[in-house]
């Protein structure tokens, strides 16, 4: 007996010797592979993946295997390769992607939102209504339920609460709307009224005064193509309560508390934009400038007659977009897109909108027929021979009438409205986009969504009450945490 003890003492031995190397290779991320009978082995370094959805806890299959953690979950020491990933949650769609591993790299998949296979509409105000218009990043949208002024509200999403347009026993209470001008980031709107063939304009801050409504038609004589005003979130110095309007080649400045109004305050003028508290302005003969909202300090960033001409032509409005100090945008009437930066024309026409998202660098745009991103985050200048400028990927081509595009969970997929059905595409990086078809609208109107309350707001088909969906649940990440101390991939 004591002899038999020995011996496999020794055998246990000697197998903790062998193995003992490999164990610590095991921990430092490597794989002993064997090899075929007669050929020596090798040590292969491994990969990890990193999946989290919203909701978690769905379960999780690599290659047909379930996985024994529920998202979000690490899945460890896989050989370089493409894994088929599948996941799995009671009540919502399921997803699939084959998804890449490389070695000594952590493959992220951490924005994956699963759709409900039923949407649960919350009923926000009661109808009917019969479309909204966004007022994008102020907490606010505009709901009509008529053609008057007085069927008109503002819906505050941030804190949940019906703001009404006017008050009641308002002398515009009756007019009928002809048109309105809104400004992203502002809660505050302008308001084209007309009654007996008397048209006025108004003035509301819905916010600083509900229901309030000043009336400044004396300060606009004529017709303004476009207008724009400071958001109150971006006040510094000059901003408060100014207008400044486009028509007939020239911009206005408006004082809405003094009621003074500079007339051709900017003269010979086929573009214009607000930004950091500064007029950026293409001017008729090309030159294009900026200067503080006093018109000090004035910066030419285009002085090159020939350049300008050969980008903007003799004649027609842009529309300009400055997303930083260095990136600026312009839109053409015919929808063609431009920028300061190489190769300058982007698209030759058709562009309906664009919506920047400045944390990753990119801009969402978007035709009758296709949705782009314009990356400008690996352009290169100055340091390579020949100039990488931003690029421009179409990612979704079969639409038939887009006509509102959104950011959704930190830029990583994209909510759009293609006549009456509302789709969105997911935007990882691993493998093709994926398009899913969330419902459609019981009538042809304008959505609205927020990534702040994860809500899409529409208008219910029988009723046209005001409704809201929940695409993305509040949830809180208790487990599976990404390992520190890898590479990531994302």
């Amino acid at each position: 007996m004591q002899l038999l003890r020995k011996i496999i003492f020794y055998i246990l031995a000697l197998v903790y010797i062998i193995s003992c190397p490999l164990i610590i290779l095991y921990a430092f991320g490597y794989i002993y592979s064997p090899g075929k009978p007669g050929e020596g082995g090798s040590v292969l370094q491994t990969g990890l993946m990193y999946v989290a959805t919203v909701p978690p806890g769905a379960t999780l299959q690599v290659k047909g295997t379930e996985h024994p953690q529920t998202t979000p979950a690490t899945i460890r020491d896989l050989l370089p390769g493409t894994y088929p990933i599948a996941i799995e949650m009671e009540g919502y769609n399921s997803w699939s992607q084959d998804i890449p591993v490389e070695a000594e790299k952590a493959t992220v998949l951490d924005k994956i939102i699963l759709l409900p296979k039923k949407w649960k509409e919350e009923k926000l105000l009661e109808g009917p209504f019969t479309d909204l218009a966004p007022m994008l990043g102020s907490g606010h949208f505009l709901v009509k339920g008529g053609p008057n002024a007085g069927n008109f509200t503002v819906y505050n999403y941030t804190d949940d609460k019906e703001i009404p347009l006017l008050e009641d026993g308002s002398p515009f209470f009756k007019d009928k709307v002809l048109s309105y001008y809104l400004v992203d980031k502002s809660s505050a709107m302008l308001l084209r009224v007309g009654t007996s063939g008397e048209e006025k304009f108004l003035w509301i801050e819905p916010d600083e005064d509900p229901g309030k409504a000043t009336d400044v038609t004396s300060l606009l004589e004529d017709l303004p193509e476009r207008i724009k005003w400071v958001p109150q979130a971006e006040w510094l110095q000059f901003g408060e309560d100014r207008l400044y309007t486009y028509q007939s080649g020239y911009v206005n400045r408006i004082d809405i508390e003094s009621g003074a109004v500079y007339p051709e305050y900017v003269n010979e003028v086929k573009g214009y934009a607000l930004f950091n508290n500064e007029i950026y302005v293409l001017k008729e003969n090309n030159e294009f400038l900026k200067m503080d909202l006093n018109k000090d300090n004035k910066n030419k960033l285009l002085d090159d007659p020939e350049l300008g001409h050969r980008l903007f032509g003799e004649k027609g409005y842009f529309e300009v977009e400055v997303l930083s100090d260095d990136f600026i945008l312009f839109v053409g009437e015919k929808g063609e897109l431009l920028a300061n930066r190489l190769p300058h024309r982007f698209v030759e026409g058709g562009i309906r909108g664009l919506k920047p998202y400045m944390p990753l660098e990119h801009v969402l745009l978007w035709k009758k027929d296709s949705i782009g991103i314009l990356d400008f985050s690996t352009e290169e200048t100055g340091n390579v021979e020949f100039e990488k400028g931003p690029t421009l990927t179409w990612i979704y081509t079969k639409g038939k009438n887009i006509e509102q595009c959104f950011w959704v969970y930190e830029g990583t997929h994209i909510l759009f409205r293609d006549g009456m059905d509302v789709f969105l595409i997911e935007s990882e990086e691993y493998g093709e986009y994926i398009l899913s078809h969330l419902f459609r609208l019981g009538d042809k109107s304008n959505i609205n969504y927020s990534d702040d309350t994860k809500e899409i707001y529409f208008l219910e088909a029988s009723k046209g009450d005001l409704v809201s969906v929940n695409l993305m649940p509040e949830t809180t990440v208790l487990q599976g945490a990404l390992p520190a101390g890898k590479n990531e991939k994302k």
